[in-house]
């Protein structure tokens, strides 16, 4: 097994990010959160945060390899439900902003439409 710690660290640094930031996703305080990730090993609970909010599996600290340390999204397999579902809903997402596009469009026509009108009787009188 890994030092928890220096794991952490690691990722940290690998993927370039703020520990106040990390520190903030998980409840704790910077100070606090800088203590945790000196340590080689922690509560289950505080491991567990910590690795949600770096994106990783809490299977990486045990693997000697480093083989699960790629972030969770890229082990997910691609026919697993949840990803289905995800996908539907982006589909249809992505169809009513066509839609609400198609329809600003439409309006913007009525628009400049009712103002050349408007401006040109205005012209005439």
């Amino acid at each position: 097994m890994k030092d928890i710690g220096l794991f952490f660290r690691t990722e940290i640094e690998k993927r370039g990010l703020q520990q106040k930031i990390l520190a903030v996703k998980c409840g704790y305080s910077e100070a606090h959160f800088w203590q945790l990730i000196q340590k080689e090993d922690m509560k289950c609970s505080r491991y567990e945060k910590i690795c949600r909010a770096l994106g990783v599996s809490p299977m990486s600290v045990f693997d000697v390899d480093g083989e699960h340390s790629e972030p969770l999204d890229t082990r997910v397999s691609e026919g697993s439900e949840d990803i289905k579902s995800m996908k539907t809903l982006l589909k249809e997402k992505q169809k009513r902003i066509e839609a609400l596009e198609e329809a600003l469009a439409s309006t913007k026509e009525l628009l400049q439409l009712y103002r050349d009108k408007n401006g040109t009787e205005s012209n005439q009188k």
